[in-house]
């Protein structure tokens, strides 16, 4: 109904008001989304007119030391200071209290006697593993000094007959020679019907190679052989223990043969601490 003082236009446009202000959204809530990042601060209540109390509260909570409180609290003093500020400052000092606490080590680390004695034991067992499937691989290039031992067990190399003439260290004296340079005094791997093979293996594939020589001397590629002969091995005898035992057997026999390096007592003592026999490894 029209007032004496009303029009059309005004009554449509208090129409008009009065719908929008009923469709008007909500007044978001001030600092809705730090609450929605920062869960633990609760913004919704009245802020306290003095921040001390729950700065002692974060101080507490946060274990600072009595140093890290008295700045927090100082920090109070800034002009403008409010509830998210202090909870950042008390977090910032955490956190700059946990680095004071990480130092390097003022020795450098070290390896006791004992582990140290075990490490070098464990790889001598591993080097000299008969059933180690390859010496070289990715290792790193191996150089004239890692026959050496070998080169001087078989004596002089004669270039005029192509052979080795002696005088030889026996096969079982150089299988303990190589356990001793290998591991030293820390060493307790025994010499064995299998590890005299595998040596005798090595002495094998060395003077083959020295006797392909001009010089009797096979060089670095040595291993390469060694790795060749190897993988031939396992591939002709289908990777089967018993008869790649055989091959090594036949090997021990030729060297004692050829060289005659050590009696047969010496392998039968070794095979009885071994808990075998000798016709057991062929």
């Amino acid at each position: 109904m029209a007032t004496p003082f009303s029009t059309p236009g005004i009554e449509t446009a208090l129409a008009l008001a009065s719908v929008n202000s009923d469709q008007a959204p909500e007044t978001p809530t001030p600092n809705s989304h730090f609450t929605s990042l920062f869960p633990g601060l609760n913004c919704n209540h009245k802020h306290p007119a003095d921040l001390t109390q729950y700065a002692q509260n974060l101080s507490r909570n946060l274990h600072l030391k009595t140093e890290n409180q008295a700045e927090l609290h100082q920090r109070l003093q800034f002009a403008g200071v409010g509830q998210y500020q202090v909870w950042l400052a008390a977090r910032t000092l955490n956190i700059e209290q946990k680095l004071d606490s990480v130092h390097p080590p003022n020795t450098p680390a070290t390896i006791s006697l004992d582990l140290n004695a075990k490490i070098d034991d464990l790889a001598v067992k591993i080097f000299l593993d008969p059933a180690i499937p390859a010496y070289v691989q990715d290792a790193a290039k191996c150089g004239p000094k890692d026959t050496l031992m070998i080169g001087e067990s078989l004596g002089t190399f004669d270039i005029l007959t192509n052979c080795f003439t002696g005088p030889f260290t026996g096969v079982v004296e150089l299988s303990r020679n190589v356990i001793a340079e290998a591991g030293g005094k820390s060493c307790s791997v025994d010499v064995s019907i299998p590890i005299v093979a595998s040596i005798a293996f090595l002495w094998s594939v060395y003077v083959k190679e020295a006797q392909a020589t001009a010089t009797g001397k096979p060089g670095a590629n040595f291993w390469n052989a060694v790795d060749t002969q190897l993988e031939r091995i396992r591939s002709e005898k289908k990777n089967d223990i018993r008869k790649i035992s055989r091959v090594f057997a036949r090997i021990l026999d030729k060297d004692q043969e050829n060289y005659d390096t050590d009696k047969a007592k010496n392998l039968e003592g070794i095979a009885t601490e071994s808990g075998i026999t000798l016709d057991d490894s062929e």
